[in-house]
């Protein structure tokens, strides 16, 4: 196995065994005073406290939850409508050129600010920041699966297919989706981090999240007054989110160069398969039932 893909599923891993398991870690509530207010790191507060005296330790197993479940939700939300978006590109016509036309446009406004607009607008609740989230990846995994399957339309096989009267809708499900399937796992894991980082920068901004949550985008912002004399506030959910980004990195990373190389050459075999198998399928039909 890839040594990047290894390291990034490990380190994935224990998040989520975290997220599983975390509630039953947690020495104090989260959201309770369990002690002075900054505590530097003690057996006792192995994380600290922060300025209203609560355990930083429990609300970082607390807060794990929130912030992998939410951007897990919203990227796939958004790669399922990214997907449907891109797979109308293999039939063409009015239809396309509309939503490329709305997928450029959502394109063109940056991440962030989308992500304000989107939330502003439609509450300060997790299920509004899993939406947003969502309408705000799809038009960029539209993209990339819509390229993707224009450039398996043109492929050898697909004309063969049709000239044996295969239907678009078989084509699309029989031959195409599972030649893309490997590029939207991809793609997934990808906008997986960029999830995490736009899910806690919301939530650094105060939305998406209730004031008194154990979200590490949250902990952030109220520690931040605290920066010289508790860093630690801050440190710890920091480390925590950046620990995590580089994990699902590493897994994307090493799903593509592990994969790459194996994909093609198995897609190519497929390919040179079904070409001849269609070609003599073509070849049988125009000799005719009496030659």
């Amino acid at each position: 196995m890839n040594t990047k893909l290894a390291l990034g599923l490990i380190v994935v891993g224990i998040f989520i065994l975290i997220v599983l398991i975390g509630p039953l870690m947690e020495p104090y509530p989260p959201s309770a005073v369990s002690g002075p207010p900054l505590v530097s790191p003690t057996i006792s507060y192995p994380m600290g406290t922060d300025h209203l005296g609560r355990d930083v330790f429990s609300r970082i197993l607390a807060g794990s939850g929130g912030i992998i479940t939410t951007a897990f939700l919203g990227i796939l939300l958004g790669t399922f409508l990214g997907v449907i978006l891109g797979f109308v590109g293999f039939f063409g016509g009015f239809l396309d050129e509309i939503l490329m036309g709305f997928v450029d446009l959502l394109l063109s406004f940056p991440v962030l600010l989308t992500g304000l607009l989107v939330v502003s607008a439609l509450g300060n609740e997790s299920v509004w920041l899993i939406l947003g989230t969502g309408f705000i990846f799809m038009p960029r995994t539209a993209k990339v699966v819509r390229a993707s399957v224009l450039n398996e339309k043109t492929e050898e096989y697909i004309t063969a297919a049709k000239a044996i009267g295969a239907s678009d809708t078989r084509i699309v499900f029989k031959h195409i989706l599972p030649n893309v399937f490997y590029i939207v796992i991809v793609e997934v894991t990808t906008r997986f981090a960029q999830g995490l980082l736009l899910v806690s920068a919301l939530s650094f901004l105060g939305l998406g999240t209730p004031l008194d949550s154990p979200d590490w985008g949250r902990m952030i912002s109220d520690g931040r007054d605290y920066l010289l004399v508790a860093p630690w506030i801050v440190l710890f959910p920091a480390g925590a989110i950046s620990l995590l980004v580089i994990a699902v990195n590493l897994v994307a990373d090493g799903l593509q160069e592990t994969s790459t190389n194996r994909y093609w050459s198995k897609a190519n075999n497929f390919h040179t398969g079904k070409i001849a198998y269609l070609k003599r399928i073509v070849g049988n039909n125009r000799k005719g039932p009496d030659t």
